[in-house]
């Protein structure tokens, strides 16, 4: 007897999740992608933020197309949706996807500050569906062996954690506005922030940040970013983010985590393990960013396994990302949780478009309805 399948559609077309949807189609079973809403978005913009044409996006995955979301959900019998949004309007298809009693996937970064973040989380709630939140290196990762390894206790207590990330500033024709793009410490951090806490097993309770805008004068986001972080366990790290490189360094990241009794050093798919009883590198089984989580979130919606994931954790998370940005503005350090502290939470708005200076005008894609 074939397993029951979850359907799904899309909504929104306008990020590159859409491609980490696409792969989870041939590896995930018990999914079945039937459609995608374009949200009005024109053939330019979709291509431009897509980077490859509507037509031969849906031809390779066979989906039907729509404009309307909810159209789509009516008409196709909807389970659930996959939502590939502008970072702004997440929040609001995935509160409005609730009411309707569907299952919801955010793709990263999946709220952009504590209020979104807290109202998907009520809407959650109030209308008993699964909406998860992406978190990709929690699933058959590198890092999801060394926190494995961690948590059999190979290295003992963490005592310190180092961690570096190298991209590059994302631009098209929304990811160059701040008001519909989260930035780069809630986009990108979000990978190094969620490392931190997985691995070390720990929260943050203080964070103090420098960052700037070194290379892209008028562009709204900083492309440099250091940080020291204090544990609630006592523990520290650092975290470095550099988005300003055009050429390879440190792809993918590296990190280093120190325990009491060990070490462990995780390079692109390679996890080094140092003890006193020696030395061993090991490449373990690993599956493309996401497919791990779509799979996660699927299994919890047809009730085969519980999730392994929740928006509670992805928020904890979030607030790690907006204190970098609040540390930074502030100039000092900020404790953690950031609840009730209006001043550090203004910090942590998005950026203005004249921040680092005039931005330059772009070339604008039309059909950028909301």
């Amino acid at each position: 007897m074939a397993p029951e399948r979850l359907r799904i559609g899309l909504i929104g077309t306008v990020s590159y999740f859409n491609h980490h949807f696409g792969r989870a189609i041939e590896a995930v079973p018990e999914m079945e992608a039937v459609a995608a809403a374009t949200l009005g978005r024109s053939a330019n913009y979709i291509q431009h933020s897509l980077g490859e044409s509507l037509d031969e996006y849906v031809g390779t995955y066979g989906l039907t197309l729509y404009e309307d979301p909810w159209e789509m959900v009516t008409r196709e019998g909807l389970q659930a949706v996959y939502l590939a949004t502008e970072d702004h309007l997440q929040a609001h298809y995935a509160i409005e996807a609730a009411k309707r009693g569907l299952h919801v996937f955010m793709h990263k970064p999946w709220a952009s500050n504590l209020e979104d973040a807290d109202a998907i989380i009520a809407a959650a709630r109030e209308s008993n569906v699964v909406i998860l939140p992406n978190m990709p290196r929690r699933f058959k990762s590198a890092c999801a062996y060394a926190q494995e390894q961690v948590q059999a206790g190979v290295i003992g207590r963490p005592l310190m954690i180092d961690t570096h990330h190298a991209h590059h500033l994302k631009f098209g024709p929304w990811k160059s506005d701040p008001m519909k793009a989260a930035g780069p410490e809630i986009e990108v951090g979000f990978y190094e922030c969620d490392t931190h806490r997985m691995l070390m097993g720990a929260e943050p309770a203080k964070v103090y940040c420098v960052s700037d805008n070194l290379q892209h004068p008028g562009v709204p986001f900083v492309d440099n970013l250091k940080a020291t972080v204090t544990f609630d366990t006592g523990a520290f790290g650092t975290l470095s983010m550099y988005y300003s490189t055009a050429f390879k360094f440190l792809p993918g990241g590296a990190i280093h985590l120190v325990g009491e009794e060990g070490g462990i050093v995780v390079r692109h798919a390679d996890v080094t393990i140092i003890t006193r009883a020696g030395q061993e590198t090991i490449t373990p089984e690993v599956e493309p960013y996401n497919t791990g989580d779509i799979r996660n979130w699927v299994h919890a919606c047809l009730g085969l396994a519980e999730p392994k994931t929740s928006l509670e954790d992805g928020r904890r998370t979030l607030e790690f990302c907006l204190a970098l940005r609040a540390s930074s503005r502030l100039g000092q350090p900020v404790t953690l949780p950031l609840d009730d502290q209006p001043e550090v939470l203004s910090a942590a708005r998005p950026y203005s478009l004249d921040e680092f200076g005039d931005m330059p005008e772009p070339p604008r894609a039309s059909g950028v309805s909301a």
